[in-house]
């Protein structure tokens, strides 16, 4: 699953202009944030050489069983929080190492989008923060840096990774030449964000323990706050920094979630695509009203919306989505809502993870498109 950073650099400027065209001299400062787990090998100049592999990409499925030989699951989650398989970039690292030689060989960092596009605005070698740096998969959680045992189980370079940094820092300043691109005005202050998720934990006001955000957008999780690491005995539920310094996360991350929806509007909506593009409404908000139509619990109808693999807490990459218990009698109707409902079973499933480690959860807060 890749994206092309041609498309990339010509989508964003045109955002980044259409912004500035109404805002002119009030812009005071910049950041720029991106999904986790996805990256782009770049060379000396900061020029792409490969498109962005991003979170969604199991190619390295092998390679994380490979890895496993080298450093066993155990150790890895120990110190990196994470479970070892094919969302975060190391092993997408190894993987360009194995598939693609050449583009291994010229590679001078690996960055995320996030990174890049800071390059791009005029930053030089941009660092990434705590919670972007932890998806990389070679974060030791307690030191916060880069962990040697690790690199070395993964025959990666130290090198080619970018410096870490707490979110909230000034990185460099807009050059001129991003200025004539973008609109932006030359000199404005480009800060350091954290990753997507880690802004989406922040927005929704998680500032103490008890504090508990659920986010649905194309993937989902279920995220609590800590004051010091806590590595779930069972690896079900992965530990993360969090955007305030010095506190982490426990978090269930489900990599399909609004992903799975999108395929029932695509495939199998074409009525509610059709209504919405002549009453100029997203289909989405049709297909809610379809679901409401069917009563709780989908007919008997459920979806396991496991369609890019199971996360947490069953953490199997081989798993598939399933439609289970469908019969002549169902419609449409209980297809949207077991949809809709599929994911809300695979959040408070993680949720009852938290429960089981004794975290307190004194208030809920849901963010990202199903919050709508």
């Amino acid at each position: 699953v890749e994206q092309d950073p041609v498309i990339l650099n010509e989508m964003f400027d045109a955002v980044v202009r259409d912004v500035t065209g109404s805002q002119g001299d009030g812009v005071a400062a910049v950041s720029v944030t991106s999904a986790r787990a996805s990256f782009v090998p770049v060379d000396r100049a900061g020029e792409p050489l490969y498109p962005v592999i991003i979170w969604q990409d199991r190619r390295s499925l092998a390679e994380c069983t490979e890895l496993k030989e080298r450093i066993s699951d155990d150790d890895y989650f120990a110190i990196t929080g994470l479970r070892l398989e094919p969302v975060a970039v190391a092993s997408k690292a190894v993987w360009l190492r194995k598939h693609e030689p050449a583009v291994d060989a010229a590679t001078w960092r690996y960055w995320s989008q996030q990174t890049y596009f800071l390059h791009r605005l005029g930053a030089n070698d941009p660092p990434t923060d705590f919670t972007m740096g932890a998806y990389y998969g070679l974060l030791d959680l307690d030191r916060l840096s880069w962990s040697e045992p690790v690199l070395e189980a993964f025959g990666l370079d130290r090198g080619r990774l970018p410096n870490l940094l707490q979110a909230g820092a000034v990185v460099g300043e807009v050059s001129p030449e991003a200025a004539a691109r973008t609109g932006l005005p030359t000199g404005t202050p480009l800060v350091l964000p954290a990753s997507d998720a880690g802004c989406c934990w922040l927005g929704a006001g998680m500032t103490q323990p008890g504090q508990v955000a659920a986010y649905v957008g194309t993937a989902a999780g279920i995220v609590s706050y800590l004051e010091t690491p806590l590595r779930d005995p069972q690896k079900r539920l992965t530990c993360l920094p969090y955007t305030v310094p010095r506190t982490w996360t426990l978090e269930g991350l489900l990599l399909s979630a609004g992903a799975a929806l999108k395929w029932f509007r695509d495939q199998l909506s074409p009525l509610e695509i059709e209504q919405a593009d002549r009453l100029g409404v997203d289909a989405y908000e049709l297909i809610e009203v379809l679901a409401a139509s069917s009563p709780a619990g989908a007919n008997g109808l459920l979806v396991i919306p496991t369609m890019v693999g199971a996360g947490a807490p069953y953490w199997e990459p081989n798993a598939r989505g399933m439609i289970l218990g469908l019969g002549l009698g169902h419609d449409r109707a209980s297809l949207a809502r077991a949809f809709m409902e599929g994911v809300a079973l695979e959040l408070r499933n993680a949720l009852e993870e938290m429960r089981r480690l004794g975290i307190p959860i004194t208030d809920l807060t849901l963010t990202g498109g199903a919050s709508r």
